[in-house]
């Protein structure tokens, strides 16, 4: 947008120089003191003309008026499409902030929630493997005089087992919904951090004033 600016006001300028510096040469050639000769005698008409170079002079302000006005519209134009654009832009960004972050949040509850069912799976194989270990251990102690014997010393392992594995899961669930509840505080921070990011760059892109164009008023329409 930018160099479509520059390139409006080289073009405005050139155009506006060009009817300017004519203008000056006609009004230059009419204010020349015209002479008349009369037999032997040359009469000067210029005191006659003197109305004229006032009109002239007036007409030039008139032109360099209308060209400021011109100009001054050029650029008032040009900085309401640069304002247009920059907030746009500016409420694009912090679109795409907010659904990076939004996606981000997200993925990283997936992750944890996944890793969550993953150690509830391993810490359930894994009362399965000592319950079968215990068995095939009791299994082979020569000590064990019957089945019924062998069925409750099974039982009250398996018992023990229980216990301790709802005692570890109970641990599992309380650690789980910790890291659960400190990842929701942890995004609930990230996102008033960002809120308040995104109305700085807003109130930024109402605020902000591009005077540059300005400063490139061409110096032949002055």
């Amino acid at each position: 947008m930018k160099k479509k600016h520059a390139k409006e006001q080289n073009l405005l300028g050139e155009q506006q120089s060009k009817i300017l510096n004519k203008a000056k040469n006609d009004s230059e050639k009419m204010s020349r003191s015209p002479m008349m000769y009369i037999g032997n005698h040359r009469k000067d008409l210029s005191n006659g003309d003197r109305s004229s170079e006032g009109n002239n002079s007036s007409k030039l302000m008139d032109l360099i008026n209308d060209q400021n006005v011109d100009w001054t519209s050029l650029i008032q134009r040009q900085l309401t499409e640069m304002t247009t654009s920059r907030r746009l832009h500016t409420k694009e960004q912090c679109d795409l902030l907010r659904i990076l972050l939004d996606e981000t949040q997200k993925t990283q509850m997936k992750e944890i929630t996944e890793r969550h069912i993953r150690e509830k799976k391993e810490l359930e194989l894994s009362q399965v493997r000592q319950n079968i270990e215990d068995s095939k251990r009791l299994g082979s102690e020569k000590n064990i005089r019957n089945k019924s014997d062998l069925d409750r010393r099974i039982r009250e392992l398996k018992s023990n087992n229980t216990k301790k594995f709802l005692e570890e899961r109970k641990r599992q669930i309380m650690k789980h919904e910790r890291e659960k509840d400190n990842l929701t505080k942890s995004h609930e921070t990230q996102k008033i951090t960002l809120l308040a990011e995104i109305d700085k760059m807003h109130e930024q892109s109402m605020n902000y004033q591009d005077e540059t164009p300005m400063a490139r008023y061409p110096s032949s329409s002055v």
